[in-house]
C-alpha cells in the first residue's frame, strides 16, 4: 500500500514539475529529464556511492551490476546517482542504448580509470539535475602507460558510441591524468544547457568523431592541452573530425589551441571567449561563422584554416641519379583542398600574437564586425625573424563583401598571396607595414552598385599594394610612411623597410581578373592602346588602374606609384606624395615606370619633383604641371582656367614644388593657372615658365637658380644648364632666368654651385655640371630593407642592417639550381656584405634543389625557408647557427639526414615535420629544452630514426625529443 502511495505521489510530482519547470533539491531532476527522454522516471533506479560500496533502490537486477564501487550499467533506462565516493566508476557496456544518466549531487573520484566511461558503440545521456553540483575527478594514474584501467578521459566515450551532456545542473570536471572528456573514434558527442567546468592536463573537451554544443555554460582550462578538440588519430578515415557551435557561453580560460578540428568548424550562435597559447580557433579543412561573439587572445593566431593536403600526398618522384621514387608528382596524389575561412557575421574580436584571421586558401567575409589587434598593433617593431602578425590574410584570394573593420597590426592588415577583392565594408586600419597587400591582385570597390567600401588607413608602411592595383569604387582616405598606392612586388612577412626582417617572397605581378572598362580584361597581354589589362606575366607589367572612386593619399613616398604603366580612367583623386625639399631623391605623387594615362577623372597631385613623369601625349584628358615654383604647407592653390574659373581650389598640406592637375573641366585648350590665397588678380612670374617650354625650361631655370648648389648640380647641371638656361631663362622663369638662365646654361657644376650663391655644388656637380658623383666617394651600403640582386651568384638578398652591412639570403634566380650554396658573404654594387640569416620562404617550395649549404657567418634560418622542398636530401648548417625557424624543413620529404651545430639554441615548431626519411639526426648543442624546442618539430620523422646527443644531455633529450613529436622507436644515444 506504502509503495504504490509512492509511486502515485512520483508520477503527481513529475507532472507538476514538468509544468512550472521547479525542481526540488534533493530529488531526480525530473523536470530536465521529462524534455529530452521518454522513460518512465517512476521506474528510476537510484545508486547511491560511497567509500564503503553502492546501494541501489528500484533497479531491476538484470540491468546493472555492484562490484565493490564499481558500477556497470548494461540495459536501457534511466539511472540516477548520487552520493561521494573517492574511488569508484560507471560503465555502460558496450553497445547498449537509451542510458539515461542522471547526476543528482554525485562526487565520484576514480583513482585509476574514467568515473564515467560509456563503451564502444553505446548510446548515453549525462544529466546534470537541476539545483545539484556534481563533480567527477580521476588521478595521474588514469594516463599511465602500466595501468592497463587507463581510459585517460574523467569522461569517456569509446569508439561509435553516442554521448549527450544535459541538464541545468553543474558538472565539474578535474583531470588530473590527460583528458577531461574524451570521445573516440566517430564518437558523437553533444553539450546541451548543461554548467560544465572542466579543468584537465591534456584536452579538455574533445572527441574524434564530433563535437557539437547547441547551449550550456562551458567552462575550460587545460594546462598542456586544446579547449576542444575534434582530430581523428592517424589513419582513421572514418570519423568526421568536425566542431559544430549553434549557442551557449563558452569560455577557454587556458590551453594550447582554444577549439581545433580536422575538419571543418562551424559557429552559428553562442559566446566564446578564448585565452590560449596557441590558435584561438583552428582547422584543417575549413572555418565558417555565420553568427555569434567571440572574443580571442591567442599566442598563436586567432581564427585559422590552414591547408593539411601534405598529409595525403604520396612521393613518387624520381631521380636519375639513384633508384629512389623521388619525383615531385605528388600534388596530383593530394585528395583535399583546404584551408577556407567563411564569415557571415557576428561579433568577433581577436588579440593575436600571429595572425588574427588566416585562410591557407580562401577568405570570404559577408558581415561582421571585427576589432582585430596582430602583435601589438602598428607600433610594434618586429624582429628581424618575427612570425607573420597580420589582420586578414590568406594564400590565394580575399573577398569582402560587407561588414565594418577595426584592424591594428604590426605586419600587414590585409594580405593575400593572390587575389583581394574588396566590395564593400568598412575599414579603419593601423598596421606597421600595409594596408592591404596583395601579391598578385588588388581590386577595390565595384564598377556599379549603390553599396561601396569605406578604407580609412591611418597609419602605413604601404597604404595599398599589389602587383596590379584596381581602385573602382569606394571612399578611400590614405596616410602611409612610403607610397600612398603602390603596384609592385613587397613582402608576405613584414619584411618591408616599414617593419624590417630578413626577406621575403617573390611577388607575382599582377592577373587577369574581373574585366570591365579601363581593367583587366580576362586572359591575354597587356593592351596599352586600347586600356585594358590581361593576364600579366612579368614584373615589369605592374599597373594601376584608377577607375573610380573618392581617393586621398597623404604619403611620405610616392603617392602613386606603379612599376609599370599608371592608368586613371575615373574617380576623384587628391594626391600628396613626399613633401618638397625632404629627404630621398625619388620621390613625387604621380610616378610610373611605365606609360602615364589620364582618361577621367578629376586628380590633384602635390609634393616633391625630385622625380618628374609626365602623362603620355596618348592621354585622353588634359592636364596641367608646374614644377617651377615652391609653394609652403598652409598655402591655398586655386587651379583657374584662362577664363579665370577656379576649378578645383585645395589647402596644402606640405611644402610642395610639384602640382599636377587634370580634369574634364579643363576643356580642350587644357590652359590652366594657379593662384594663391584669395583671388584678386593674376600672377604673372609663376605661370609663365611653367607653361612655356614644357615645363623643362622653367624647371632648369627656377630649380638650378633658386636651390642649392646640390640641385643645382645635379639638375641644373643637365635641365638648368642647357635648357633652364636657354629657354626657362628666356621664356619666363622669373628669377631663375636672370641669374641661373644663360650663366648656368654653358657653364660645369662648379660654377653653377658659385653663381647661385650655394657652395655644394662643386663637391655634387664636380666637373660635369650634371650631378655625377666624386669619383672618390666610397660606396656605401643601402639601406634597411632594399631589396638586393647577386647576377653573378644568381641570388636575391635584402639588407638587413646598413651600418653593419648584413643581408639575409632572399632565394634564387636561377630556376633549375639543383645545388645551392648561401656564401659567408656577398659583393653587391662595389659593397661587401656578411650573409647573415636565411629570409623566410627563401626557397619555399622549391622543387629542384637537392643539396644546401650554408655559409659560416649565418645565424638565423627564417620560418619556412626550405618547407616544401620536396628534392632535398642533403643540408650543411654552420656552425654559427643559433636559430632554426619555425616550420624550416617542413615536408622536406627527402630529408635524410642533419646535423644540428653546437650553437643552436632554438628550433621553431614543426620544424622538422614530415621529414619523414630523416632517419640520421645528429646534435651537437647542449642548449636545447622543451620550452625552446618548438611544438611537433619532429614529428613524422623516420619511426627508426638514430640520433645522436651529447652525453650530459641524453636523459633530458630523450624525454624531449618524444614530446616534440619524435617517433618513440627512434633510437636516441650518446
Amino acid at each position: 500500500m506504502k509503495s504504490q502511495f509512492r509511486r502515485n505521489f512520483a508520477k503527481l510530482l513529475v507532472a507538476a514539475m514538468v509544468v512550472s519547470q521547479i525542481a526540488i533539491p534533493g530529488s531526480a531532476v525530473y523536470a530536465d529529464a521529462a524534455d529530452t527522454t521518454d522513460a518512465s522516471w517512476e521506474n528510476a533506479a537510484t545508486f547511491t556511492f560511497s567509500d564503503e560500496g553502492i546501494t541501489s533502490e528500484g533497479a531491476a537486477d538484470e540491468t546493472y551490476t555492484v562490484k565493490g564501487t564499481a558500477l556497470t550499467i548494461k540495459a536501457e533506462g534511466t539511472y540516477v546517482l548520487k552520493g561521494s565516493c573517492t574511488d569508484g566508476s560507471v560503465k555502460v557496456k558496450k553497445e547498449t542504448k537509451n542510458v539515461v544518466i542522471v547526476l543528482d549531487g554525485l562526487t565520484l573520484t576514480s583513482q585509476t580509470t574514467a568515473p564515467i566511461c560509456v563503451n564502444k558503440t553505446a548510446e548515453a545521456e549525462i544529466i546534470a539535475a537541476a539545483g545539484t553540483e556534481n563533480t567527477l575527478a580521476d588521478t595521474a594514474a588514469n594516463a599511465s602507460s602500466d595501468n592497463t584501467d587507463a581510459e585517460k578521459a574523467v569522461i569517456k566515450a569509446k569508439d561509435g558510441s553516442t554521448l549527450t551532456l544535459s541538464g541545468s545542473g553543474t558538472v565539474n570536471v578535474s583531470a588530473n591524468g590527460k583528458n577531461g572528456i574524451k570521445g573516440g573514434a566517430t564518437t558523437a558527442l553533444t553539450v546541451k544547457e548543461q554548467n560544465l567546468n572542466i579543468t584537465s592536463v591534456d584536452n579538455a573537451l574533445a572527441s574524434d568523431g564530433s563535437v557539437t554544443i547547441d547551449s550550456g555554460n562551458i567552462h575550460i582550462k587545460s594546462t598542456e592541452g586544446d579547449g576542444i578538440k575534434s582530430t581523428p588519430d592517424d589513419g582513421d578515415t572514418d570519423s568526421a573530425g568536425t566542431i559544430t557551435l549553434n549557442g551557449g557561453t563558452v569560455t577557454v580560460e587556458q590551453a594550447v589551441d582554444g577549439i581545433q578540428a580536422a575538419n571543418a568548424i562551424t559557429i552559428t550562435d553562442g559566446s566564446y571567449e578564448v585565452v590560449c597559447s596557441d590558435n584561438a580557433i583552428k582547422s584543417d579543412l575549413s572555418v565558417q561563422v555565420d553568427g555569434g561573439t567571440l572574443d580571442l587572445t591567442a599566442g598563436g593566431d586567432g581564427i585559422k584554416a590552414s591547408n593539411a593536403t601534405s598529409d595525403a600526398t604520396t612521393d613518387t618522384t624520381t631521380d636519375s641519379s639513384t633508384t629512389t621514387d623521388d619525383s615531385t608528382t605528388d600534388d596530383a596524389a593530394t585528395t583535399t583542398t583546404t584551408g577556407d575561412i567563411t564569415i557571415n557575421g557576428g561579433d568577433i574580436t581577436i588579440n593575436a600574437a600571429g595572425d588574427d584571421i588566416q585562410a591557407e586558401v580562401s577568405l570570404t567575409i559577408a558581415d561582421g564586425i571585427f576589432d582585430l589587434t596582430a602583435n601589438g598593433g602598428a607600433s610594434t617593431t618586429l624582429a628581424s625573424d618575427a612570425d607573420s602578425c597580420k589582420g586578414l590574410k590568406a594564400g590565394s584570394d580575399i573577398t569582402i563583401n560587407g561588414g565594418k573593420y577595426t584592424i591594428n597590426t604590426a605586419d600587414d592588415a590585409v594580405h593575400s598571396n593572390e587575389y583581394i577583392t574588396v566590395n564593400a565594408g568598412t575599414f579603419n586600419i593601423k598596421t606597421g607595414d600595409d594596408g592591404m597587400h596583395a601579391d598578385t591582385s588588388l581590386i577595390v570597390g565595384q564598377e556599379s552598385g549603390d553599396v561601396q567600401p569605406t578604407i580609412n588607413i591611418e597609419q602605413s608602411y604601404e597604404g595599398l599594394e599589389a602587383g596590379t592595383v584596381y581602385v573602382y569604387g569606394g571612399d578611400i582616405d590614405v596616410v602611409s610612411s612610403d607610397d600612398g598606392i603602390n603596384a609592385a612586388g613587397g613582402s608576405s612577412n613584414g619584411t618591408d623597410p616599414g617593419a624590417p626582417g630578413t626577406g621575403g617572397d617573390g611577388f607575382n605581378p599582377g592577373g587577369g581578373r574581373p574585366g570591365g572598362a579601363g581593367g583587366p580584361g580576362g586572359n591575354g597581354g597587356f593592351n596599352q592602346s586600347a586600356g585594358n589589362m590581361g593576364n600579366t606575366s612579368t614584373s615589369s607589367n605592374y599597373a594601376i588602374y584608377m577607375n573610380g572612386g573618392d581617393v586621398f593619399i597623404n604619403a611620405g613616398g610616392d603617392g602613386l606609384d606603379s612599376n609599370g604603366p599608371l592608368t586613371i580612367n575615373g574617380g576623384t583623386i587628391c594626391v600628396y606624395g613626399a613633401a618638397a625639399g625632404g629627404t630621398g631623391s625619388d620621390n613625387c605623387p604621380i610616378d610610373a615606370d611605365g606609360t602615364i594615362l589620364i582618361n577621367g577623372g578629376t586628380i590633384f597631385g602635390a609634393g616633391s619633383s625630385q622625380m618628374v613623369e609626365y602623362p603620355s601625349n596618348a592621354s585622353t584628358q588634359k592636364y596641367y604641371l608646374s614644377t617651377n615654383t615652391t609653394y609652403n604647407a598652409g598655402t591655398i592653390v586655386n587651379i583657374v582656367d584662362s577664363s579665370s574659373n577656379v576649378l578645383y581650389t585645395e589647402t596644402l598640406l606640405k611644402k610642395a614644388n610639384y602640382i599636377l592637375f587634370s580634369s574634364a573641366d579643363m576643356g580642350t585648350s587644357g590652359s590652366c593657372s594657379i593662384k594663391t590665397g584669395k583671388i584678386s588678380g593674376s600672377d604673372s612670374g609663376n605661370t609663365g615658365g611653367s607653361t612655356g617650354g614644357n615645363d623643362s625650361g622653367n624647371t632648369g631655370g627656377s630649380t638650378g637658380g633658386n636651390d642649392s648648389g646640390t640641385t643645382g648640380g645635379s639638375t641644373g647641371g643637365s635641365d638648368s644648364g642647357n635648357t633652364g638656361g636657354n629657354t626657362g631663362g628666356t621664356t619666363g622663369g622669373t628669377t631663375g632666368g636672370s641669374t641661373t638662365g644663360t650663366t648656368d646654361g654653358t657653364t660645369s657644376g662648379s660654377t653653377t654651385g658659385t653663381t647661385d650663391g650655394n657652395t655644394s655644388g662643386t663637391t655634387t656637380g664636380t666637373t660635369n655640371g650634371n650631378g655625377s658623383t666624386d669619383s672618390t666617394q666610397t660606396p656605401s651600403a643601402a639601406a634597411a630593407g632594399t631589396k638586393l640582386t647577386d647576377t653573378q651568384g644568381k641570388a636575391l638578398y635584402v639588407v638587413l642592417d646598413a651600418d653593419a652591412a648584413t643581408v639575409s639570403y632572399a632565394g634564387t634566380t636561377d630556376k633549375t639550381a639543383a645545388k645551392i650554396t648561401i656564401p659567408a658573404t656577398v659583393e653587391i654594387d662595389q659593397v661587401t656584405y656578411t650573409v647573415t640569416a636565411v629570409a623566410q620562404k627563401a626557397l619555399y617550395k622549391n622543387t629542384k634543389i637537392k643539396t644546401v649549404t650554408i655559409g659560416k657567418n649565418v645565424t638565423v634560418i627564417g620560418k619556412s625557408a626550405f618547407e616544401g622542398c620536396k628534392k632535398l636530401k642533403s643540408v650543411t648548417l654552420p656552425e654559427s647557427l643559433t636559430q632554426i625557424g619555425n616550420r624550416t624543413f617542413y615536408n622536406c620529404v627527402a630529408l635524410t639526414k642533419i646535423v644540428i651545430p653546437s650553437n643552436v639554441a632554438k628550433i621553431g615548431k614543426q620544424a622538422f615535420t614530415n621529414a619523414k626519411k630523416l632517419k640520421n639526426i645528429v646534435i651537437r648543442t647542449t642548449k636545447l629544452t622543451a620550452k625552446n624546442i618548438g611544438a611537433k618539430a619532429f614529428k613524422g620523422t623516420a619511426a627508426k630514426a638514430t640520433v645522436k646527443v651529447p652525453k650530459s644531455k641524453l636523459k633530458s633529450y630523450q624525454k624531449i625529443l618524444v614530446t616534440k613529436g619524435m617517433n618513440k622507436k627512434a633510437a636516441i644515444k650518446k
